[in-house]
């Protein structure tokens, strides 16, 4: 099996360099896990669509860009590619030809689920025999949150819907935001959480809860200071990939940052009416409320 995955290991980087995205992608997991190092940690993705769309982000900054595999250690369920990089800058036609970034491949069952970069050598070949230095990346994961994590969940929760205060109807908020009864509660009604976890700790969640012929987003939260690091889109990316229903969200109206992180995710506005409808069939929610928010609404797939 360990040949089998060098290559795999080797195709990949092949088709990549052949602008074969479906090639490259071949040997994914669904979830894989594309992690970068820490500095540009904000720029990683979890799943293939994710993974993708960096790599035509980086189309739309290199004119030539070619990864040139010096070196392949089988270290069983993991492989580390020692990369040479061959680059020219857009419009700047800037060269860059050296070692910037090594690879490590984990399989799981012959299946791609972490391709890893760090920018060492010796981190590599560290990483690959599962003894990670000091510098290199926590591993990071999106998991269905445990029943032992509600009081992180809290935590997360409230913390986050802190930039709601002053914002939302003074009427509409409480201390705290979600009282731990609330979450029972949600969570009894059948809200399945989703936690993002980096380095053994959760910094994001969101809840998906299945109603009648749709699905609902419910309590989409990051800890404010990892917010804007692609946390809540990874979160996002995860439940819409196995959604085959209509997706509906619910938030308030005057939370113009959240309604524009839907409809960066393909979700539009209901309308006024359309909302109150909506919330009123799929939501249990006072009226107070209903008057306050808005719903977007997305098809599956």
């Amino acid at each position: 099996m360990s040949q089998e995955n060098v290559d795999k290991a080797r195709h990949f980087i092949d088709a990549y360099n052949r602008r074969d995205f479906e090639a490259a992608t071949r040997d994914f997991d669904r979830d894989v896990e594309w992690v970068l190092p820490e500095h540009q940690r904000a720029d990683s993705a979890i799943g293939t669509p994710g993974i993708i769309r960096f790599w035509e982000g980086l189309d739309e900054t290199f004119d030539e860009l070619q990864l040139r595999p010096q070196e392949f250690v089988d270290a069983g369920d993991r492989v580390a590619t020692r990369l040479g990089h061959l680059a020219r800058g857009r419009g700047s036609g800037l060269e860059l030809d050296n070692e910037l970034y090594h690879q490590v491949v984990t399989f799981r069952d012959g299946v791609i689920v972490r391709i890893e970069y760090v920018t060492t050598w010796e981190e590599a070949l560290e990483l690959a025999r599962d003894r990670p230095s000091a510098g290199t990346s926590a591993r990071v994961s999106i998991r269905r949150c445990r029943d032992d994590e509600r009081e992180a969940i809290l935590e997360i929760v409230n913390a986050a819907a802190e930039v709601y205060r002053g914002v939302i109807p003074a009427d509409r908020w409480h201390e705290p935001y979600m009282p731990a009864g609330e979450l029972d509660e949600e969570i009894a009604a059948g809200v399945e959480f989703w936690g993002y976890e980096d380095g053994g700790a959760l910094s994001g969640v969101m809840g998906i809860q299945a109603v009648r012929d749709v699905d609902l987003i419910r309590h989409a939260y990051v800890v404010p200071d990892r917010q804007g690091h692609g946390i809540g889109s990874a979160l996002m990316e995860h439940l819409e990939r196995s959604a085959e229903r209509p997706l509906l969200v619910g938030t308030w109206a005057a939370a113009q940052w959240a309604i524009s992180f839907y409809r960066r995710h393909g979700f539009e506005p209901a309308g006024p009416e359309r909302s109150a409808e909506l919330l009123r069939r799929y939501w249990n929610i006072p009226e107070r409320q209903i008057e306050t928010s808005v719903v977007l609404t997305k098809p599956p797939g």
